[in-house]
């Protein structure tokens, strides 16, 4: 009698594999989908803080370009040659940055969004799978289903 209780509870147990199977896949797509969602979150803000820094940081050097601009039409008494002078400059740093960095840069990018997102990825995955580490303890699967049907059996004799 105990025998067959221990059958059915088996049996039973095996039909739940595909509902506590499912339940899992579910919550872990759930999981995933928070997950992305707070990730994609952090990166919108930080994008937005750094465009809007970057935006302050362009008026300043407008203004300070401006600036010199006048500085340099007064000394040389033309308006004109002073703001020829600063776009000369500009012309020539910015010839200098697209010829000699631009895949430096390129990669900078890349090298920063990937650690802001992929990093964050990395350090929250685990490493292993429950099963990984069940299948990984030494023991197969099949020995594991022995071990418990043994242990259950010893259980129902107490």
């Amino acid at each position: 009698m105990a025998e067959d209780q221990f059958k059915q509870s088996i049996i039973q147990r095996i039909r739940q594999i595909p509902a506590d199977m499912r339940a899992y896949v579910e919550k872990r797509i759930e999981l995933v989908s928070i997950e992305t969602g707070e990730k994609l979150a952090n990166i919108l803000a930080k994008s937005a803080s750094v465009l809007l820094t970057g935006i302050v940081f362009l008026l300043g050097v407008l203004f300070f370009l401006i600036a010199a601009g006048f500085f340099l039409g007064d000394i040389l008494n033309s308006y004109a040659a002073g703001f020829l002078i600063v776009a000369v400059l500009m012309f020539i740093l910015s010839l200098i940055v697209y010829l000699l960095a631009p895949e430096a840069i390129e990669e900078k990018v890349r090298e920063r969004v990937s650690r802001e997102f992929l990093g964050k990825v990395n350090d929250s995955a685990p490493d292993t799978f429950p099963e990984q580490e069940r299948t990984n303890s030494g023991g197969s699967d099949t020995e594991l289903v022995e071990s418990a049907l043994f242990q259950n059996k010893d259980h129902s004799k107490n």
